[in-house]
Formats: structure tokens, C-alpha cells, sequence
């Protein structure tokens, strides 16, 4: 009996010593020194598509050959973008490129040959930028190359224009909110004396000024298609600087001015002259008057 006795015992003390080799790297793991771990772990997946708040806007810095400037004006709300509008103006300020388009005066489609007018290109353009959410575009979304694409139905008109301008601006800084009414503010003068007709254009986003065309167009004077012509579209042969030795010619004036608006969103300076001449905008020895004239028809 006390033989059986000790042969159990023997067992019993080989399987508690197995146990305890068989455990003792468990016991010893779980007594070992933590890993490192984040400090603030994100209790949510970060949406990398997610923008920050607020208005954008963008616009082209030079007119086209054809005489548009395009530009857009992105809404984004909770994140998402909510609203676009992919729009141009006029060289010579008027009606806006959407709103001509719609009256029917654009003619794509009669002159173009197009498959529908250019707003509703346009529309359709914003309408897959929406639901994509992203101005990056993959590769072969230009196939030939010319910023023209397939993936979008009924688009045949360039859309490199747009997507250029989307990204620049949802990289830039929201336009901030401001006192005047959005839209496009268009006013115009009365010819003066020598027939130039000085007019204007002012782009309002978020209330806030952030655009400028200012320009003077003949009542006397025709370009080779019989078209009036403007100051802006005469560019250097206007001769300013040749006639008159100005250091700028009329449109690098007119820029001047302009850029003077939109950061001080006003038109308040101090006239040196009776013929309107001011010192309060660097290098511009032209005459304000009319634009001053102008800002106050506009927004008064």
C-alpha cells in the first residue's frame, strides 16, 4: 500500500512541475514591461476626403484670346462640398458666361455644332465633381491630352480649366465674410468726350470683394472684325507708355486699381488733382474718378 501511495505521489509532483514549465512563460509575459502605445488613439476613421469649412474661391489671372476669365466658387459644409459653380466674365464687363449661355445667346450648339450649349456642360461637369468629392482626377481622364475627357456623359467642352481651379481653391484659405451682396455688380458710365465708355465689374463671394475688371470700351473705334475695342483687349498697343511716356500702359494701371479694391474692399483715396489723379494707390498716376464712380454705382 505505501508503495502505491508513493508511486502516486511521484506522479502528482511530475504533472505540477509539467504545469509549471509549461506556464512559466505565460506567468512571465504577462508581467513583462507594457509596449509603448499612442497617447490619444482615434476613436474614428479620419475621412482623408474631408475639407474644412467654409467659401472658396479661384480665379484665371488673365482674360482668354475669346475674352473669358473663368473662375469658381466652392461652398463646403460638414466636411463635404456642397455647392460649386464653375462660371467666366467678360473682358468688357456684362453678363456673365452661365447666365448667356442660358438666355441661349452662347450658341455651342448652333455655331458649335456642340451636343449641348455650354451651361448645361458646365452643370454637368459640377454635378460629377459633387459626387466625387475630389479634384484629383486619375490617369487617362484626359485621354488625348488636351484637357477634354470621356468620363463624364454629354461633356465634350474642356474641363482641365475647372479641375485646375477647383484645387487651387480648396488649397487656398476660405474667403472670409464680408458686408456686400454676392454676384456679379456690373455698372457702366456715360462715353466722355473722346468716346471711351469706362464700365466695371466687381465679384462678390461670402460678402466679401474678390474680383475686379475694370476696363473702357470705344464708341468710335472697330477692330478688324468690326468689333469695338477696349483698352484691356488693346493690352500695349493702347501706347501709353509711347504717346504719353507713362512708366505703365492703361491695363497695368487698371490692375493696379483693381488689386487696390479687393484688398481694401472700398474705394476710398485721396485726390491730389482736379482731373482725379491720387496718391493713395502706388504708382497709379492715371486718373480714378471713373472707377471711383463706378464702385459707387455699383454697390450704391
Amino acid at each position: 500500500m505505501k508503495k502505491y501511495v508513493s508511486l502516486a505521489l511521484t506522479v502528482l509532483l511530475l504533472v505540477v512541475l509539467s504545469v509549471g514549465c509549461a506556464t512559466g512563460t505565460s506567468v512571465q509575459n504577462t508581467t513583462a514591461a507594457p509596449t509603448a502605445t499612442p497617447t490619444e488613439a482615434p476613436t474614428e476613421a479620419i475621412d482623408e476626403n474631408s475639407f474644412q469649412d467654409g467659401v472658396y474661391f479661384a480665379v484665371q489671372q488673365e482674360f482668354s484670346k475669346t475674352g473669358w476669365k473663368y473662375h469658381v466658387i466652392i461652398t463646403v459644409e460638414d466636411g463635404k462640398i456642397v455647392d460649386t459653380v464653375w462660371n467666366a466674365t467678360s473682358r468688357v464687363p456684362g453678363l456673365d458666361k452661365m447666365t448667356v449661355s442660358e438666355e441661349g445667346n452662347y450658341g455651342m450648339v448652333a455655331f458649335g455644332k456642340a451636343q449641348a450649349e455650354w451651361h448645361e456642360q458646365a452643370q454637368a461637369t459640377v454635378a460629377y465633381f459633387l459626387e466625387t468629392q475630389s479634384y484629383e482626377v486619375g490617369e487617362g481622364f484626359y485621354p488625348e491630352g488636351n484637357g477634354k475627357t470621356d468620363t463624364i456623359a454629354g461633356v465634350s467642352i474642356t474641363v482641365s480649366e475647372f479641375y485646375e481651379l477647383a484645387k487651387e481653391a480648396l488649397e487656398s484659405t476660405p474667403v472670409a465674410s464680408g458686408n456686400f451682396v454676392d454676384g456679379y455688380h456690373v455698372s457702366t458710365l456715360d462715353p466722355d468726350d473722346k468716346g471711351w465708355q469706362y464700365m466695371a465689374q466687381f465679384t462678390v463671394v461670402n460678402g466679401t470683394i474678390v474680383d475686379v475688371n475694370y476696363n473702357s470700351q470705344s464708341i468710335t473705334q472697330l477692330d478688324d472684325a468690326g468689333k469695338p475695342v477696349d483698352k484691356k483687349g488693346l493690352g500695349f498697343d493702347y501706347g501709353m507708355k509711347e504717346k504719353a511716356k507713362a512708366a505703365f500702359e492703361w491695363f497695368e494701371y487698371a490692375e493696379m486699381i483693381e488689386n487696390y479694391i479687393v484688398e481694401s474692399q472700398g474705394f476710398d483715396v485721396n485726390y491730389t488733382t482736379d482731373k482725379g489723379n491720387t496718391d493713395t494707390i502706388a504708382s497709379v498716376t492715371i486718373g480714378v474718378k471713373e472707377i471711383d464712380l463706378l464702385f459707387d454705382k455699383a454697390f450704391n
